[in-house]
């Protein structure tokens, strides 16, 4: 069975990390990490004093030695997960992927954010609860992230451990938007689901970028029905069947809470929707979705 370079394994964890160790007594630490000698592993014992071991963790010769240190609490490396803590800089390269950490959960890892190897940022980002791939990330390979966190309209706050806003969001939570231009997105309607323009599917809008979006009314606007040329859907009750008409126009005066919609044929109508977009529900009975209700 090949040996676990333990080494290499832990060369970036944090002095003072407590390990157990099966040859030392009381409080075992860890001090250093010398990879250039052949006795790289530096722990510090109980009584202050420091012993040196092999890559593999061994306390004689590296062909001999069993491994003697291990986790807190276990009995081998296989799995093992640094000891990142909030706002610890992590890096996976075997996915050339950045985040800042935040916690753990029972099933997962959570990120303050996380930047994956195509550049896109993702906010407050849920991944494998397995971190044996990650490291602490270097200052070489920080700055990607944080070019990253500001292209992207955030700053990254070291003393609370929060993402900032650089720029004044034009859209709140609950807001429905829509890009404005993009081929693949003109027609595709998303709700602000945070304050941090996480968006319904999860991705994270850039606030950058947000003013390539636009609002979504919550409701549809009645005023925009044209005479003649707008082909609606109208019923009296509920319990009544929707019809096709065309619309003519809205008699403010009927009711003070709620508009009258005549058809061309001059019949008026408490209940009015367009035709297009519900389609399906000519000849039914069954409810509109909320952005038509007025009643």
């Amino acid at each position: 069975m090949e040996k676990i370079n333990v080494a290499e394994l832990i060369k970036d964890c944090p002095k003072g990390m407590e390990l157990d160790c099966t040859i030392f007594d009381g409080n075992v630490t860890l001090d250093y990490i010398d990879l250039e000698k052949s006795f790289p592993i530096n722990i510090r014992l109980s009584n202050g004093h420091l012993e040196y071991l092999t890559k593999t963790g061994g306390f004689t010769h590296e062909a001999l030695a069993k491994c003697v240190i291990f986790p807190k609490g276990k009995n081998t490396w296989e799995g093992f997960n640094r000891p990142f803590k909030d706002g610890d800089v992590i890096y996976n390269k075997g996915i050339n992927a950045l985040a800042i950490f935040y916690k753990q959960t029972d099933d997962c890892t959570v990120s303050h954010c996380f930047l994956n190897t195509l550049g896109e940022l993702k906010i407050c980002h849920h991944h494998s609860k397995d971190l044996s791939d990650w490291k602490f990330a270097t200052e070489e390979e920080k700055p990607r992230l944080f070019q990253a966190i500001k292209d992207n309209g955030y700053r990254w706050n070291y003393e609370t451990k929060t993402l900032e806003k650089l720029v004044e969001p034009k859209f709140k939570v609950g807001d429905k938007v829509k890009h404005k231009t993009h081929i693949r997105q003109v027609d595709v309607v998303t709700e602000i689901k945070d304050t941090y323009y996480i968006l319904n599917d999860e991705s994270a809008l850039s606030f950058t970028f947000q003013d390539d979006y636009e609002l979504v009314p919550n409701k549809f606007d009645f005023n925009t029905l044209v005479p003649f040329d707008s082909r609606v859907l109208v019923r009296h009750t509920k319990d009544n069947k929707w019809c096709a008409s065309f619309f003519s126009h809205i008699d403010e005066d009927f009711h003070s809470h709620c508009y009258k919609f005549i058809t061309t044929s001059g019949k008026s109508y408490p209940y009015c929707i367009p035709y297009e977009g519900n389609q399906h529900l000519l000849g039914k009975v069954d409810d509109c979705d909320e952005f038509y209700k007025i009643l």
